[in-house]
């Protein structure tokens, strides 16, 4: 004969102790983050046991985590759990706690069980959750295809190209930021959402509903900046910031990874400047020390360049 141990709620109810877990799979890109949650019902306060079934090796049990037992960590997790603190439980409640993993790695890819030990004589429910982690490569690359430093003229246009290149066979979703830094400050100035949604930062809603201000994706890779008129304000930095995106099994959206590309300093010359005197101001401006072969093409070009 069994005798079973039931909890009720509050209102007198059937209590079964059950553990929940996200939906998986779940992808997620080496050097990134993740955390799962795990959660108990039917108890007032559970600890968390938290073990891998490594894709590699689907028999093997490792031994991650424990919100109570500092032994429980294999000797494989030990400096990922205790020196780096890679790994770590946060508790959300009595009954909630999270597993963090700070910097995924490839060999981190498996099916991860949470445990919620037992501490009646009898079982009623279920005390395990397992969720599948498929840790993929990062291959999101992002470049700039604008020199370092750009001299144009004021009320000229201007357009800066961002290649962006995403070797994932998954299905995944791009999102497109350009950024102007302004002084100390770091200004967004047009979005391409990941739902393909253009919108403006704070600063740039007039400039980008008068069509002054532009982002267009002109190529599978290329993300393209316009300025139909440069203003004295857009002498600055530029750089573009991409986020891939994943749609989880609940249908939420993951920011796989995040990466800019590197800058592009504008420099404005007002129209009419004569070549010569910007170049010798370019010298002059110069942190590298001056050669002669310089000196003489800035002579050159002062004593050739038509007088009008």
């Amino acid at each position: 004969m069994f005798l079973y141990y039931r909890q009720t709620d509050r209102q007198g109810g059937l209590a079964q102790h059950q553990v929940g877990v996200p939906p998986g799979p779940l992808v997620r890109m080496e050097g990134s983050a993740i955390f799962i949650w795990c959660n108990a019902s039917g108890v007032s306060r559970t600890e968390f046991e938290w073990s891998l079934f490594p894709s590699h090796s689907p028999s093997w049990k490792l031994q991650v985590i424990s919100s109570s037992d500092p032994h429980f960590t294999y000797a494989l997790y030990s400096e990922r759990v205790q020196q780096r603190r890679e790994i770590y439980l946060e508790r959300g409640g009595e009954n909630t706690a999270r597993l963090h993993i700070t910097h995924l790695r490839a060999w981190d890819s498996g099916d991860y069980e949470c445990h919620t030990p037992n501490t009646a004589q009898t079982f009623y429910g279920s005390y395990s959750a397992n969720v599948y982690l498929k840790v993929i490569p990062d291959m999101l690359r992002v470049q700039s295809l604008s020199p370092d430093i750009l001299t144009v003229e004021d009320d000229d246009p201007l357009s800066l190209v961002c290649e962006v290149f995403s070797g994932t066979s998954l299905h995944t979703h791009i999102s497109v930021t350009w950024y102007q830094m302004y002084g100390d400050e770091s200004r967004p100035i047009l979005s391409l959402s990941k739902h393909s949604v253009v919108s403006a930062g704070p600063g740039f809603t007039v400039r980008h509903s008068t069509g002054e201000v532009r982002l267009e994706k002109v190529s599978a890779a290329w993300y393209q900046l316009t300025l139909t008129r440069l203003k004295i304000t857009d002498e600055a930095e530029y750089w573009c910031q991409v986020t891939e995106w994943i749609q989880d099994p609940d249908n939420s959206w993951y920011p796989l990874m995040t990466k800019r590309s590197s800058a592009t300093t504008i420099q404005l010359r007002s129209q009419g400047t004569p070549l010569g005197e910007d170049m010798m101001s370019a010298v002059r401006s110069s942190t590298t020390p001056i050669t002669t072969p310089q000196i003489v093409i800035c002579l050159l070009a002062l004593l050739y360049w038509p007088i009008h």
